[in-house]
């Protein structure tokens, strides 16, 4: 019931303020209700992101440094794709990129910038509920939905190295 009630309740691509593919689609006018190919949006949007969830495990199980870059990957690759999120769920990306900055130094920009995207969802939903209407305010509410494209790319870019991170010898070490 807990899982059922929330995607039944609300049938939106994304909740509140999110920058994600289900907002970025949103903001082009596409809903719930719309498909492609046959394909109902929000299934071919979990199609993909299990795909990409399964390339994630691959890596995770072949590369000696890829387990802790696959999970930082999984959580953002879930928030950026899949519909029905809330920004609430970035946070645990922000928390798991903490682990990719563990198999480099080199992950620790994408780990600040995941934190940065999560905390100016937050603050913008913050600002909002409270009503503040100041040029903090302003400024946080004019990059939703645009900065969804930031996250894709974020994700992207995780992906990208979780599976170069699987290659057998590729170098990357703890």
């Amino acid at each position: 019931i807990g899982y059922a009630y929330g995607a039944r309740q609300y049938p939106l691509l994304f909740l509140g303020v999110t920058y994600n593919a289900g907002s970025l689609l949103a903001a082009a006018g596409f809903t719930m209700a719309d498909s492609w190919l046959g394909v109902a949006l929000p299934v071919l949007m979990k199609s993909g992101c299990l795909a990409l969830l399964a390339v994630c495990a691959w890596a995770a199980a072949r590369g000696r440094s890829g387990q802790l870059l696959a999970l930082a990957t999984v959580w953002v690759v879930c928030f950026a794709l899949l519909p029905q999120m809330q920004e609430r769920y970035l946070v645990w990306g922000a928390a798991a990129t903490a682990l990719a900055a563990g198999v480099s130094w080199r992950w620790l920009p994408m780990h600040l910038l995941t934190t940065a995207l999560a905390f100016a969802m937050t603050l913008d939903v913050m600002l909002r509920a409270h009503q503040a209407d100041g040029a903090g305010a302003r400024w946080l509410a004019s990059l939703d939905p645009g900065a969804g494209w930031l996250t894709l790319a974020v994700a992207a870019v995780l992906l990208a190295g979780t599976v170069r991170s699987g290659r057998r010898g590729s170098g990357i070490e703890i």
